[in-house]
C-alpha cells in the first residue's frame, strides 16, 4: 500500500495570472483609444453639420428674398440691402439688410420680426457683390441698369469661405 499522497492542486500560476492580467490591460487600452477617436470624430462631425444647417439656412434665405426683391444694394461695408416688392398688408415696399455685427451674420428686418440671427458665431467676414452690365463685380451699385446676378461671400472660422452666386431676375 502506498502512503496516501496529497492529490497535487491544479490552478493558474502567478506568473499566468499576470500574463492574462497585462493582455486584459492591453486590451482596455487599445478599447478606450478607440472609443476616444470615435467620439472625437462624432463631435467633429456634429459641429460640421450645424455649419451646414446654418449656411443653407442662409442660403435659402437670401434666395427667399431674392425671389420676393424689387431691387438691391451692396455697399463697401458689406451690407446687402434688399427692396421688397411683396410686402404683407399692402404697405409701401420693405428693406431687409444683411450685414456683419460683431462675430454674428445677421438679418434686419424693421419692418418685420426684427433681426434674425443667420450664424450665431464664427463668422470672420462677410462679402456681397453684384454682377454689372460689362461683367464685372463690385460693392456699388449702377443704378442705370440692374445687376444681373448677385455673390456672397461668408468666412468661417472653422470652414473657410462659403461662396454662392445667385442670378437676379431681369
Amino acid at each position: 500500500m502506498t502512503p496516501l499522497q496529497p492529490a497535487r492542486q491544479r490552478g493558474f500560476t502567478l506568473i499566468e495570472l499576470l500574463v492574462a492580467i497585462t493582455i486584459l490591460a492591453l486590451v482596455a487600452v487599445f478599447s478606450w483609444a478607440g472609443l476616444d477617436q470615435v467620439t472625437r470624430t462624432r463631435d467633429a462631425l456634429v459641429q460640421n453639420q450645424a455649419v451646414l444647417d446654418a449656411s443653407q439656412r442662409l442660403f435659402a434665405r437670401l434666395a427667399r428674398d431674392i425671389s420676393q426683391t424689387r431691387g438691391v444694394r451692396a455697399d463697401a461695408s458689406g451690407r446687402l440691402i434688399f427692396v421688397l416688392a411683396t410686402v404683407p398688408g399692402g404697405l409701401a415696399p420693405a428693406e431687409v439688410e444683411y450685414g456683419l455685427s460683431e462675430d454674428r451674420l445677421v438679418r434686419r428686418d424693421p419692418g418685420g420680426v426684427g433681426d434674425e440671427v443667420l450664424f450665431d458665431h464664427g463668422a470672420l467676414a462677410w462679402r456681397a457683390e453684384v454682377r454689372h452690365a460689362d461683367g464685372s463685380w463690385g460693392a456699388s451699385l449702377d443704378r442705370a441698369t440692374a445687376p444681373a446676378g448677385l455673390r456672397v461671400t461668408v468666412r468661417l472660422a472653422e470652414v473657410g469661405e462659403l461662396r454662392r452666386v445667385f442670378l437676379l431676375r431681369e
